[in-house]
């Protein structure tokens, strides 16, 4: 009885309330409309969420002024009805919300434009709010200038170079490490010497996302930085170094990532094999042989790929020897690496 779920929307008792909600939504009646509306205008977020059900596009009006103004339960809601409608027109909205104080809305926005639109980072709409983001970098509220900073690191717009540099010397560890972040995503070599910088901060995860980002960019002058962060205090710090120099692809990283590569660290020793592997020099292939003929069983499958990525015939014997053991994983990866060399 459609008259009695809509009488019970008007009740005082919001469990009456979001009952008659979740009858409305999951019956699509588009008469109820109107009065949904009317209770998001009241607060009430579950006739957010059944206006998300119905999916009625004459509801993506009052959802967006709900995800600007709501309270914090109808904001999510309102971002969750939005994806579910699917109505393009909620993506600018939809993007301007992930610099929203709350992380439980810019999840919910960043959830329903992925509904819209897979490729929402790319749309005129993102590029259209990239000022908005750029103008929160210097928001009093840390929470909002971490979260424009991780915005502009999904959309990958130029036009932030400059602010998110700045962002690197922000009071706030969280906000420094999104910046070191985004500076990656969007790959302007004139981050390149701010993040060399941002190498020496002194906080771990700073430190990390500037090794992950210039490895990202792959300019050169970030070699010889981050060869010395080989022998960082910090793992994490360590193994993005060696990452990053495989990406970057220069020769003069060999050497240090073959005295790595024969250390006592595994996880290092990992990294410098797939980053040698990348790299393409021979001088690599006795060693990463070595390795595989090691008892650092971590590094066997890491020195595996790197030598089929190197080609070389010298590498046949242990390789040969390495497809029958039980480890499965190992076993696949030698016989990939055969097949490279022997050009199958």
């Amino acid at each position: 009885m459609l008259w009695w779920t809509l009488r019970q929307l008007k009740s005082s008792n919001w469990r009456t309330q979001d009952r008659a909600a979740e009858k409305l939504g999951e019956s699509k009646d588009p008469r109820a409309l109107v009065p949904l509306l009317a209770a998001v205008e009241d607060g009430v977020e579950s006739a957010a969420e059944a206006l998300g059900k119905i999916g009625d596009a004459r509801a993506v009006g009052p959802l967006v002024a709900a995800l600007k103004e709501g309270h914090l339960f109808m904001r999510m809601a309102a971002a969750e009805a939005l994806g579910n409608i699917g109505d393009a027109r909620a993506v600018e909205p939809l993007v301007t919300v992930l610099k929203d104080k709350d992380s439980d809305v810019r999840e919910a926005a960043e959830k329903a434009l992925a509904r819209i639109d897979p490729n929402w980072t790319k749309s005129e709409a993102a590029k259209h709010v990239v000022p908005t983001f750029v103008a929160a970098l210097n928001d009093e509220d840390s929470d909002i200038r971490w979260a424009a900073a991780k915005a502009l690191r999904k959309i990958g717009d130029v036009r932030a170079v400059e602010p998110l540099i700045a962002a690197l010397k922000d009071k706030d560890k969280y906000v420094r490490e999104a910046a070191a972040g985004a500076l990656g995503e969007v790959g302007d070599r004139r981050a390149v010497e701010p993040l060399i910088a941002a190498l020496k901060d002194g906080t771990r995860d700073v430190e990390y996302w500037a090794a992950v980002a210039l490895g990202q960019i792959g300019d050169t002058r970030a070699v010889e930085p981050l060869v010395a962060k080989l022998k960082d205090y910090i793992g994490l710090v360590r193994y993005a170094a060696a990452r990053a120099l495989g990406r970057i692809g220069d020769h003069r990283a060999v050497k240090p990532l073959i005295a790595a590569l024969e250390g006592e660290d595994s996880g290092l020793r990992q990294e410098a094999a797939e980053a040698l592997g990348e790299i393409g020099d021979a001088r690599a292939v006795e060693p990463l042989i070595a390795v595989l003929q090691g008892v650092d069983d971590n590094a066997w499958k890491s020195a595996a790929a790197a030598l089929g990525m190197l080609g070389d015939a010298r590498a046949v014997d242990t390789l040969e020897i390495r497809l029958y053991t039980t480890d499965s994983f190992l076993n696949e990866a030698a016989a990939e690496a055969l097949k490279k060399i022997r050009g199958e």
